[in-house]
């Protein structure tokens, strides 16, 4: 409620601003008293403020806040699911229920044809660029390396489009307040792994190009069926690495050379 509050103090503050409000769990109580508005208030306060957006992160409560407003078809409800869909099955579930926005997973993010054709046309497009290698599955040998899941660094952005929003969420507010400072730049040139940690080579942010970049915007994930599919990620992490190697080398002789 405190958070709702809030919300409203934003909007009266700046009206063009849009608002999203994080819906963790709909019914939790704290000492014997809702977290949340009942559904009809927050329906009410969205009808009376159009810019305000749930973000609920239990599909069953979305599914609810769903059914509670379908038929009232004079006003738009904006609300979507939280967590990034993986499957057509989901998408399915969630364009009819006529989200707002749907956050993309992968392989849906190394899709971006497929998404522009069946999933963009109906609502925004959200995905975040910072996440890498999920942590779940950090410890696993046989997953490729960790390139080879989805990120985008700021100089490459705009070729992403099937994106329309890239969400910088992090727990820490140090560092979501760095990632709001890098992506708002317009260059990351830098070593990945200090911008997303899952990536724990060397590699920088200068090496990769464009082409690098494009070449993942219809690739469909494809390394992830087998190891022998697609080596193109990895095969441009390894070519960093014999370069560095090798620029390392080079110093290092310079060094015995002259003293």
């Amino acid at each position: 409620m405190y958070n709702f509050n809030n919300a409203l103090s934003y909007i009266m503050r700046r009206p063009n601003k849009e608002i999203i409000i994080e819906i963790l769990a709909l019914h939790e109580e704290r000492e014997g008293k809702r977290v949340c508005p009942t559904v009809e208030k927050m329906m009410k306060l969205q009808a009376e403020n159009p810019t305000i957006t749930y973000d609920f992160y239990s599909i069953d409560d979305m599914l609810e806040y769903y059914f509670a407003c379908k038929e009232d078809t004079e006003i738009t409800y904006k609300y979507f699911h939280h967590f990034p869909v993986t499957s057509w099955n989901m998408v399915s579930v969630l364009l009819g229920c006529k989200v707002s926005d749907i956050v993309l997973g992968e392989p849906f993010v190394f899709m971006a044809d497929e998404v522009n054709k069946y999933i963009h046309p109906f609502v925004r497009i959200r995905a975040y660029p910072h996440k890498g290698k999920p942590a779940f599955i950090q410890s696993i040998n046989n997953i490729p390396s960790s390139i080879c899941f989805f990120f985008m660094i700021p100089q490459y952005m705009n070729l992403c489009t099937h994106i329309d929003i890239f969400d910088l969420l992090d727990d820490n507010i140090v560092r979501e307040s760095a990632l709001i400072d890098v992506y708002t730049k317009s260059n990351y040139n830098f070593k990945l792994k200090h911008l997303i940690p899952s990536i724990g080579s060397d590699l920088t942010g200068a090496y990769l190009d464009e082409q690098f970049f494009t070449r993942r915007l219809n690739c469909h994930q494809a390394c992830m069926k087998s190891p022998n599919t697609c080596h193109y990620c990895t095969a441009y992490e390894k070519m960093y690495e014999t370069i560095a190697k090798k620029n390392e080398e080079q110093d290092i002789d310079l060094i015995v050379g002259g003293s």
